[in-house]
């Protein structure tokens, strides 16, 4: 590496001249970064569905989601093939398992929390089904499914009234004992 020293208008800057090697090192990552950057789009536009797919999905769903809402599973099924691939899909079972909330069953919740983890729709069933568990005092599958931090108001009001009334036995009431006087 050399170094020069240049005086122009008055200013002074020191310039540094790389070596041969040094300027291909540079040349290199530069390459090895625009063909990181080409590979990236590639991926996301094969990720990404046409265009004309995805106008067919969305003229399609709001008819699909009606149908979740007010008709039989079987009739929104026969007419949602093609929608698995779309963004709001959850949505319509979503839809379905809301109208059906008071005949709902804990396993039913936690076969449609396993396929959508982590999302609104999830987030949504689980808050509704946990008002439900407590409107039908069904604290067991309440308690079962209740997260540390619950949403809403309600749902923390039930799940702490619930944890202050749960009946302890004895051997629970020694032990919580012990474990606040640390014996």
């Amino acid at each position: 590496m050399s170094r020069c020293v240049r005086k122009d208008a008055g200013i002074s800057y020191t310039m540094t001249a790389f070596p041969h090697s040094s300027r291909m090192s540079i040349r290199l990552f530069r390459l090895m970064i625009l063909a990181a950057t080409l590979m990236a789009g590639q991926v996301a536009a094969a990720t990404v569905p046409n265009q004309t797919e995805l106008s067919r999905q969305r003229e399609q769903f709001p008819l699909v989601l009606e149908s979740a809402r007010r008709a039989p599973d079987e009739i929104w099924h026969r007419l949602a093939p093609g929608l698995e691939g779309y963004p709001l899909f959850p949505y319509l079972e979503l839809a379905s398992l809301q109208r059906r909330m008071a005949q709902l069953r804990r396993a039913e919740i936690e076969r449609f929390l396993a396929a959508w983890p982590a999302t609104l729709p999830a987030q949504i069933l689980l808050d509704g089904f946990l008002l439900e568990l407590a409107r039908r005092k069904d604290w067991k599958d309440f308690l079962a499914l209740v997260p540390a931090s619950p949403h809403g108001r309600e749902l923390q009001c039930d799940a702490h009234l619930r944890i202050v009334n749960k009946p302890i036995n004895s051997d629970e009431l020694l032990g919580v004992v012990r474990e606040s006087l640390g014996i």
